[in-house]
């Protein structure tokens, strides 16, 4: 136990990695949600409206609505998506292949402890770098669930998008990039960024693999800790 800070001090530990991605697809969220919502209320895409921010950009409902929205599928949406996760798809994932309950081996089970558990034991024996590392423990599930609702929810706004989208114009604004700016530019420039958009498959598949797993309270806690 006596490394336990060091793991999750360092510039590279898992909670700063996560801490960055979280950043990162919390901000790609929100330009996704405000692209759709401009486009499909007003049919001008997020960068018209910033440049016109005096025609789009003054109407209060406009803020209440599309904090509104926001915030009832973050609430009420995902909470329902997840609660049919967990007692519907998960089942029929689980027999197609796809894990959803990242459970220790059993013969691993003996190095792994429910936090609740370790939290008792730490209490019990006034042992405080057990405790930080239950918390540590604990930031990284929160995060890594906050990192799953916003994969997710850039996949449903856009998903919604397209599909209330009556024209091309008013499609994803990254999509209408990739087709249109892109076409306009020099070939060795689109391979280019093909072969980036490519690249960015892997992280994307990994992050939708991640989005079906169900997070569960045991952590590592090896006999040899105590």
């Amino acid at each position: 136990m006596s490394s336990i800070k060091e793991i999750f001090s360092t510039k590279n530990s898992p909670i700063n990695v996560l801490m960055q991605t979280e950043w990162f697809l919390g901000f790609i969220l929100i330009v996704v949600y405000l692209d759709a919502y401009f486009q499909l209320v007003h049919q001008v895409p997020i960068y018209i409206a910033i440049q016109q921010r005096e025609i789009y950009l003054t109407n209060a409902i406009d803020y209440i609505a599309a904090i509104s929205f926001f915030s009832i599928t973050f609430t009420a949406l995902f909470t329902l998506m997840r609660f049919l996760h967990i007692f519907l798809l998960s089942n029929l994932l689980d027999k197609i292949g796809c894990k959803t309950y990242e459970l220790p081996k059993s013969e691993e089970a003996k190095d792994f402890k429910r936090i609740s558990d370790l939290k008792i034991q730490a209490v019990r024996e006034n042992n405080k770098e057990l405790r930080y590392y239950c918390e540590k423990a604990e930031e990284k599930i929160r995060m890594r669930t906050s990192i799953s609702r916003r994969f997710l929810g850039i996949i449903f706004f856009t998903i919604i998008h397209i599909y209330f989208a009556k024209e091309w114009e008013n499609y994803p604004l990254m999509f209408r990039f990739i087709f249109e700016y892109l076409e306009t530019q020099p070939e060795d420039f689109r391979s280019f960024v093909h072969f980036v958009l490519i690249l960015l498959m892997v992280p994307v598949f990994y992050l939708l693999e991640q989005s079906i797993k169900i997070e569960n309270d045991y952590i590592y806690f090896s006999s040899d800790n105590k």
